[in-house]
């Protein structure tokens, strides 16, 4: 226990939103400067919602980002902190020096950003939804983009703003959030009421049409592959079915980012018990929240970049693997070369192994020669017969399957094009 009184563990659920909520706020800010600055991102519906999903991150991310600084101070003898939960624990909160306007102001800003960007995560799942089962252009997107932009504000502002008359923005001990006041006798249930009407009911919404509309996406994924397996002489073909399988993953880590963000809450909201830092159990369960719930940008900044990312991983990986191989090159050289040495004093011939007159031999061998044209045989056979295949099907009146059957996309590429 601190000299305040603060046990490590409060100082630890503290100061850990600033480290979660300040990644998330970078992550989102190189988010919605990478698109700005870029023309071409900014002519495309996805990289717009995801624009604008990111300035309504910037916002939540920010208020979990100052943790307990907007909660109202409460002195030794006043009431506050975990001092309900525990016999003689600290009746304050570590580095709180706020007032009931800032706690209004930080309550509103985690509600209305947290819940505006969940209803985009919603939103680009109906994105990928139409880009890719109905194979929406990006013409045809345009004129949905209004609506698409406009809606998830309009949730947030719903959910938000109800609490600021009822007084219900208050010290919930990790940050300000919905809370009844205690001048109310069922305080807690009007607490658990409130969560639950304008948080956690369209949350768990959200999470089954989320996860309902990614199963579906993957089954139309599968859908499209069979479809494509028909085609499979046609490079356009594959590379339509690659790209709708790139996309459906692409979607599937949006989800797992939004699981990651705001499962833990929710599921600990559900049991509808008091969790204290002072217990093993709660302070497990307040340090899920703290770290994961702030998280929503630094997830997107992944998934967005994630190429990058794993181009540069392998490079990484290329290059420490090539100067081992070279180092071990050197080694053995060195050690072959100190062998040859220590033989040639004692008079031996050492036995280098396949030397460059042995290439030699190896090349003028007719069997080798044979080998090589048999090879050059077979890939011209393999082009002849896809030359054959492709003229039985334009002799057949077939047209290639991009522009025939509606089930597969063909707007992929250029609705997500970088």
């Amino acid at each position: 226990m601190s000299a305040t009184g603060l046990t490590s563990r409060e100082i630890a659920l503290a100061i850990s939103p600033h480290l979660t909520g300040g990644l998330s706020m970078i992550s989102s800010s190189y988010i919605a400067y990478t698109i700005l600055s870029s023309r071409q991102k900014r002519s495309k519906t996805y990289h717009r919602l995801l624009l604008a999903m990111s300035l309504s991150d910037i916002i939540g991310s920010f208020s979990y980002f100052l943790s307990t600084w907007p909660i109202p101070q409460v002195g030794p003898e006043g009431v506050g902190g975990w001092s309900k939960a525990c016999e003689g624990c600290s009746p304050h909160h570590y580095e709180a020096g706020g007032n009931a306007a800032t706690c209004t102001a930080q309550g509103w800003g985690i509600q209305m950003g947290t819940m505006t960007t969940a209803t985009y995560n919603v939103v680009l799942a109906v994105h990928y939804l139409l880009t890719i089962r109905w194979n929406f252009s990006e013409r045809r997107l345009k004129k949905w983009e209004p609506l698409m932009l406009a809606v998830p504000p309009v949730v947030g502002l719903g959910v938000s703003l109800p609490q600021i008359p009822l007084d219900y923005y208050n010290d919930t001990n990790l940050w300000c959030w919905i809370k009844a006041g205690w001048e109310y006798e069922d305080a807690v249930q009007r607490t658990y009421n409130a969560r639950w009407a304008f948080a956690f009911a369209p949350l768990w919404a959200f999470i089954v049409f989320i996860t309902l509309a990614q199963l579906y996406l993957w089954y139309t994924v599968r859908g499209i592959e069979r479809r494509c397996s028909r085609y499979r002489k046609f490079s356009s073909v594959r590379e339509q079915s690659s790209q709708s399988r790139s996309v459906a993953q692409q979607a599937a880590l949006y989800v797992m980012g939004f699981y990651a963000t705001n499962l833990p809450y929710t599921v600990i909201a559900a049991t509808q018990r008091f969790y204290n830092p002072h217990t093993t159990g709660g302070y497990l369960a307040l340090l899920a929240v703290v770290v994961f719930a702030p998280l929503q940008g630094f997830w997107n900044l992944f998934v967005y970049r994630r190429k990058t990312i794993f181009v540069a991983v392998k490079n990484s990986y290329a290059q420490s693997r090539d100067a081992i191989s070279s180092i071990a090159k050197d080694v053995r050289s060195s050690v072959a070369k100190d062998v040859r040495t220590t033989l040639s004093k004692k008079g031996k011939a050492p036995n280098v192994g396949n030397g460059p007159d042995e290439k030699m031999d190896a090349e003028k061998d007719p069997n080798v020669q044979c080998s090589d044209n048999t090879k050059d045989n077979s890939l011209d056979e393999e082009k002849a017969k896809s030359a054959e295949d492709i003229a039985d099907f334009e002799n057949d009146g077939i047209v290639l399957p991009g522009e025939r059957d509606p089930f597969i996309p063909t707007h992929v590429s250029e609705v997500y094009a970088d």
